[in-house]
């Protein structure tokens, strides 16, 4: 990514660049739609969607094709088991939010709920995300300076 994000509504400060760190996280596949209460607000899974547990002990659902083309199994797990699995390195666009802030995640599959000083992270493929702040610390790393 060479380029700044898109402008965005979003009252962001600071757009940089980083990268997913590699950090091995437990994951289990819905065997039935539901909604997982993320720290964020709840979303949608639908049945063979990933749900992940985070460096803090936090849950959040992937869609099943973008958990499969993002994340690589961490040996012995085999891919499309549940266990421990790795994001694959990606570079995003991220800045810190000024104020509160609303993102619809892609398939309208629930709105993620920012407050000051969370993260709002823009994926390669225009999607946003909203994590908060200690945790983006802990698994992303900064390329801009």
């Amino acid at each position: 990514m060479t380029s700044e994000p898109k402008p965005t509504e979003a009252p962001v400060l600071d757009w940089k660049r980083y990268r997913a760190l590699t950090i091995p996280l437990d994951v289990r596949f819905a065997s039935r739609p539901q909604n997982i209460q993320t720290l964020e607000g709840p979303v949608e899974c639908t049945i063979g969607d990933a749900i992940l547990t985070g460096v803090k002990g936090e849950t959040w659902p992937v869609p099943h094709k973008r958990f499969m083309d993002t994340y690589a199994p961490v040996p012995p797990t085999r891919l499309g088991q549940a266990g421990r699995y790795a994001k694959k390195p990606s570079d995003v666009w991220a800045g810190r939010l000024a104020a509160s802030h609303e993102v619809t995640l892609s398939g309208n599959r629930g709105v993620l709920y920012g407050h000051p000083g969370d993260i709002l992270i823009e994926y390669s493929d225009g999607d946003q995300a909203i994590v908060a702040a200690d945790i983006f610390n802990q698994t992303y790393q900064l390329l801009d300076a």
